[in-house]
């Protein structure tokens, strides 16, 4: 019988809760009860909340040293043939990353990074900065979210390093069961995300004030975790400014049932962000039937098909945020065509189920397995 291969999984894990950390822990979750691997995990934890990611603090200075000891003492003793690596490939965690990187590397075990970030094209237009990245990914292996994020690290990773693996979520019964009929009087229109203005929020609330002026009756719920101080100003102060205390609700984070209640009572989801590569808040609405108003941002024309299970407009853009939602409340029947158009491709493509088997392949494919 064929030894087992070994893996090391090295990744962030919840708490707190957020995108990456989360499809990290389905990996783990699922590989650690495939009998086709022998998996060891070091989870890391660097952040105590949403509000303390990217925040300097002398505890993560502790942590990385800690993890920096435990990651050598498993690669000595366990010596994996791979080690998976949600990696933070930008900014100054990347430079952490950097010695963990050369860890591995000593260690010449294969490395599987797998990216939840864009912005590499824009950081190697410096020289020496582009040798560092070309060194931390020569001959390893990517794992990147969709084939349209490509460009960002083309001339860095080659085509035949790289496995495009979408992302995937389970399967939210109650929301799809639970869809409200069209003939609803005051439509609900639900933002969930954290409540920062890189996520569209300030746009949202211009778009409101567009569509109040032209007396459409709505509510919108802001669903997610508040913003820093001068986000979280700026946000209270517009709502003052346009005069739309009436139909905004700031109902704070939500999870679990409460979550699926917020996507169940919704009749259309808006997500104008300005920077993304491929949000699960998609996933979820779309899992939940409802139609999608995004922007043509990263992975996201991948998820949503202009006219098709949504609308896609341009960042920044409130008044065409407002024409496109304005459009769904007054064609209610497209409206409901367009979810369900949302959850068949969601089924199709975008399950729990689809994301781990498209990572199983990836990792037999790594670890010289067929199957």
């Amino acid at each position: 019988m064929p030894m087992k291969k070994k893996i090391l999984l090295f990744a962030t894990l919840p708490p707190p809760v957020h995108g990456s950390n989360t499809m990290s822990q389905y990996v783990v979750d699922h590989l650690k009860s495939n009998d086709e691997f022998e998996v060891n995990i070091l989870p890391l934890h660097y952040s105590r909340s949403i509000k303390d990611i990217g925040r300097p603090r002398v505890g993560k200075i502790a942590s990385f040293i800690t993890y920096w000891f435990r990651l050598f003492a498993i690669l000595h003793k366990f010596r994996p043939d791979f080690v998976y690596f949600s990696i933070v490939a930008i900014n100054i965690p990347f430079y952490r990353d950097c010695f963990y990187i050369l860890l591995m590397k000593c260690y010449k075990a294969k490395i599987v990074f797998h990216f939840h970030l864009k912005g590499i094209k824009e950081k190697t237009r410096n020289p020496f900065v582009r040798k560092i990245y070309e060194w931390a990914f020569d001959k390893e292996f990517v794992i990147l979210l969709s084939p349209l994020l490509f460009n960002d690290i083309d001339g860095i990773v080659k085509p035949d390093q790289v496995f495009f693996i979408p992302n995937g979520i389970p399967q939210p019964q109650i929301c799809h069961e639970n869809r409200h009929a069209p003939e609803k009087l005051t439509l609900k229109i639900l933002f969930l995300s954290n409540l920062l203005v890189a996520k569209g929020t300030l746009t949202v609330l211009s778009a409101c004030h567009i569509l109040k002026d032209r007396g459409y009756s709505f509510k919108v719920d802001f669903v997610g975790n508040p913003a820093g101080n001068t986000g979280q100003h700026m946000f209270n102060k517009l709502v003052k400014e346009y005069g739309i205390e009436d139909v905004i609700n700031v109902a704070g984070p939500k999870y679990g049932e409460e979550k699926l209640q917020a996507l169940s009572e919704a009749d259309i989801f808006v997500f104008p962000t300005l920077n993304e590569c491929f949000p699960l808040v998609l996933l979820e609405a779309m899992a939940c039937g409802l139609p999608v108003v995004s922007t043509h941002e990263g992975a996201i024309p991948e998820i949503i098909d202009n006219g098709q299970n949504g609308f896609l407009i341009e960042k920044k853009n409130a008044h065409d945020l407002a024409e496109k939602v304005a459009w769904l409340i007054d064609h209610p029947d497209e409206r409901m065509r367009m979810g369900e158009a949302g959850r068949k491709k969601y089924l199709s493509f975008y399950t729990l189920h689809h994301f781990q088997k498209n990572m199983e392949a990836a990792f037999r494919h790594i670890a010289g397995m067929s199957r």
